[in-house]
């Protein structure tokens, strides 16, 4: 299936066949996937991840919440950023950090609550991990103010088959780089659900990105709080 959806260098193949070998291997006794999504790992879990690198540039560090699996966490430093992933399952951290000490990939690993946090950042991102209106709670709390008008973000145009997926144009059109912080979410097909729930609790702009009929990548900033 990779074959069909990225166009990767040697160095490239190489770090990823590195990771998916020692990602099979933890499968079998960590049930990271299940056996289903297993068969599908490039299209349902790298290949999602490669889309959300785009958003971000690679001199900031990336806050993953709720890591878990290691999507998109893990995929992150193999194209060059410095994620920190946030897992509050002990479990699930030692798997996270073992693959980046193995593949000496940039980035680390929190191994507590993501509401526990100290740190502040400039970039969000997650899939699969809760309702927007929680992740929004998470990049309000730790949002810092930054200027991303001239970072450079992430080229993946080259390794993707489908340009569509090239959201880089929309991306410098929008005013997502004006903005201090912002969040990047992989949503399914309720995605406009989450975002009316959200809008409930906090003001926000958001943009969205198709990747599929299922799939949405949605990008959130200017978080603030509603006042009742």
């Amino acid at each position: 299936m990779k074959q069909n959806l990225l166009l990767l260098t040697t160095e490239q193949e190489t770090k990823f066949t590195t990771f998916i070998e020692e990602f099979s291997l933890w499968n079998k006794t960590h049930n990271l996937i299940s056996k289903g999504d297993s068969t599908d790992l490039w299209e349902r879990h790298i290949y999602e991840s490669v889309l959300l690198a785009q958003f971000f540039p690679k001199d900031a560090p990336i806050l993953d919440i709720g890591s878990g699996n290691g999507f998109p966490g893990l995929i992150l430093p193999l194209l060059g950023l410095t994620p920190h992933m946030c897992e509050i399952i002990s479990k699930k951290a030692s798997f996270l950090k073992y693959m980046l000490h193995h593949l000496h990939l940039p980035g680390k690993v929190l191994n507590e609550d993501v509401f526990g946090l100290k740190q502040r950042y400039a970039y969000f991102c997650a899939r699969g991990f809760s309702a927007l209106k929680n992740l929004l709670k998470v990049q309000h709390e730790l949002s810092e103010s930054r200027q991303h008008e001239d970072v450079q973000l992430l080229n993946v145009e080259e390794i993707l088959v489908n340009k569509g997926h090239d959201f880089s144009k929309k991306i410098k059109n929008s005013n997502l780089l004006k903005s201090s912080a912002y969040g990047v979410y992989l949503k399914g097909p309720s995605f406009k659900d989450e975002i009316d729930d959200a809008k409930k609790v906090f003001s926000f702009d958001y943009l969205v990105f198709s990747v599929s009929e299922k799939n949405h990548i949605v990008v959130t900033f200017n978080v603030s709080p509603l006042l009742f």
